[in-house]
This record gives C-alpha cells, structure tokens and sequence, in this order.
C-alpha cells in the first residue's frame, strides 16, 4: 500500500529535479559556482555546538545498556572504559558545548543587554547541568555497588 504511494513520488521528485538541472545550468554557473562559499559566524557556532552536544548525547545513550553490551559480546565504548568515565566525558562535551554558545554570544556584535542575556542563559544552563550531573554521578557509584552487591 505504501509503495503505491511512495513510487509516484520518488518519480515525480526525481523528474522535477532533473528539469531543475537541465534549465538551471546557465543560471547556476553564473550566481552559484562564482561566488565564494558564504558560511556566517551564527552558521559556525551553530555547527559547533550541534557537533558537541550530539556527541555528548550519542554517548550518553549507551550508558545504561553496559551490562547488555557486555553479556551479548557487543564492545561498545561505555563497555570498554566504564560507565564513570564516558559520563564525564559526556558531561565535558555537553560543557564544551555551552562554553561555546556562552564566548559567541559574548563576542557577538550585538549590544550590550542582549550579551548579558546570552552569557547568563549559556551559564544558568550550564550551572543546572552541573548540578545534575552531581546527583546523577552519585546514583551512578550507587547502582553499581548495588549491582555488584
């Protein structure tokens, strides 16, 4: 059922974007391919911190699913340096990330109330994430007695 749908769209995309670039050829050598590759400051720090705080996530998520990992042969990183230790770096990552966000905002051209807004948001984020990266790390040495025990 799906597949009737899905199939005239993927021709009907695929013809549009292949009049697209047959007729716009002319027009794209001209205004696109002279000109050179505008990346802003917003767009860089954009990249930036999505780049950290994905990675944070992306290890975080393994986490929990060591004992898993381990029983099924699965050598993922959590499994191989431990639980603490990818926490913290993924606390680091997530620091990192807001310590970004905090020197854009900070260095940005735009006055002087919407810095202090910036730096304080970046920092009361960053401030909560401590906080509860505190209490979670505590849980942590807690759950692994309680599972060793």
């Amino acid at each position: 059922m799906i597949a009737r749908v899905l199939v005239p769209c993927f021709f009907m995309d695929l013809y549009i974007n292949g009049v697209n670039q047959v007729f716009d050829l002319e027009i794209d050598k001209t205004f696109v391919l002279k000109r050179p590759l505008f990346l802003p400051r917003s767009l860089m720090v954009s990249i930036v911190f999505m780049s950290l705080y994905s990675i944070g996530i992306s290890l975080s998520k393994d986490i929990p699913d060591v004992e898993g990992d381990k029983k099924f042969g699965i050598y993922s990183f959590t499994a191989r340096l431990g639980q603490k230790q990818v926490f913290w770096m993924c606390v680091f990552f997530f620091e990192m990330a807001f310590g970004v966000a905090l020197l854009a905002g900070a260095s940005s051209s735009a006055s002087l109330w919407i810095k202090i807004v910036t730096g304080l948001g970046h920092a009361t984020l960053a401030s909560i994430l401590c906080c509860c990266m505190q209490r979670t790390s505590s849980w942590l040495s807690i759950d692994k007695d309680v599972t060793k025990g």
